[in-house]
């Protein structure tokens, strides 16, 4: 086992993407300071991807990629029940979104399409959390079964056919591979997805992109991706959670999330056999571990953690209602 200064919570700096639904929130809603002053749809705050690897932002491993630490580390970070992908990468992304404007009406594939199309990411499953929604906001969310039927053709008349569904502040959205979806503009979300970046695109609401120029379609191998179930409409919300316990609320074959408002001092227990990732939705705090505690990090709103499979116990001081997601 590496020494005890290598095994540690690792925290990453932003990777900032430049989108044309994208603003300015970020720094109003979640305190990040962004680059430049063009509009950033997306921070990426853990990934693992050949041309945008998070870079450690604390501790022994500072200025290293997740990457470099993953090779080092290796079980003790992953944990012995968990697998990086097929491609050798942490098998989990997380962004944060602002969604200032309305995002394209799309679709991912499951892993047996993004085969079938050879695709080199595998196929994207996904939920997300949102941290902030204006008044009366809607997304798509669901497809009438007329849509499957479409050929090569999608216009503004087409629409009819897409379900919308308002959410609001608090809402958890699971986004199963081959579910049609688009967030619509006025709102801060915490996606949390499958290692891939495999995204067909049915319809564009015909505007340009930042080029001028209308953006590429894949109405052949979205509508092919389409998987119609029977699913709920009702989401799961946080503020409606009345227990005190750990929540289950997601669990995929890429990621389980359970949520937990941390009202008091709480003891944890990294068990080996996965890493785990807190990712803090609301309230602010404070993370001990170490030998007898003594090492702390800060807990801060929209932060993402990643905690080592071999840490070892842990504790989590709320400063006051602290709500947390843990991914593994």
């Amino acid at each position: 086992m590496p020494e005890n200064n290598r095994l540690y919570p690792l925290k990453f700096n932003h990777i900032f993407k430049e989108k044309i639904w994208g603003g300015r929130r970020l720094e109003k809603f979640l305190n990040l300071s962004l680059p430049g002053s063009h509009p950033i749809g997306e921070s990426w705050e853990l990934c693992d991807r050949e041309n945008d690897v998070s870079i450690i932002s604390n501790g022994y491993y500072k200025n290293c990629s997740l990457k470099e630490v993953i090779d080092e580390l290796s079980v003790d970070l992953i944990g012995t029940d968990k697998k990086l992908d097929n491609l050798h990468r942490f098998p989990v992304l997380i962004k944060l979104l602002d969604i200032s404007n309305l995002l394209s009406v799309q679709v991912h594939p499951d892993n047996e399409t993004a085969i079938k199309f050879k695709e080199s990411d595998p196929g994207k499953t996904e939920m997300w959390y949102v941290l902030h929604a204006e008044p009366d906001t809607k997304i798509v969310y669901g497809c009438k079964n007329e849509l499957r039927n479409l050929k090569n053709y999608f216009s503004k008349e087409h629409e009819k056919l897409l379900d919308f569904v308002p959410v609001k502040t608090g809402d958890v959205v699971f986004i199963p591979a081959g579910q049609v979806h688009a967030l619509l503009g006025g709102t801060i979300i915490l996606e949390i997805q499958q290692n891939s970046d495999v995204t067909y695109r049915l319809y564009d609401w015909n505007r340009t992109g930042l080029n001028g120029k209308h953006r590429e379609l894949h109405l052949y191998k979205g509508l092919r991706s389409i998987k119609n179930r029977d699913l709920s409409k009702s989401f799961t919300n946080i503020f409606e959670i009345n227990s005190d316990c750990m929540t289950q609320i997601v669990s995929c074959g890429s990621f389980r999330v359970l949520y937990r408002n941390i009202k008091s001092d709480l003891l944890c227990r990294a068990n080996k056999k996965s890493y785990r990732i807190i990712c803090v939705i609301d309230g602010t705090g404070t993370l001990l571990y170490g030998k007898d505690k003594a090492s702390k990090i800060s807990l801060n709103l929209a932060d993402i953690v990643l905690l080592p499979a071999a840490l070892g116990d842990y504790n989590i001081i709320p400063d006051n209602n602290l709500k947390v997601f843990f991914v593994s």
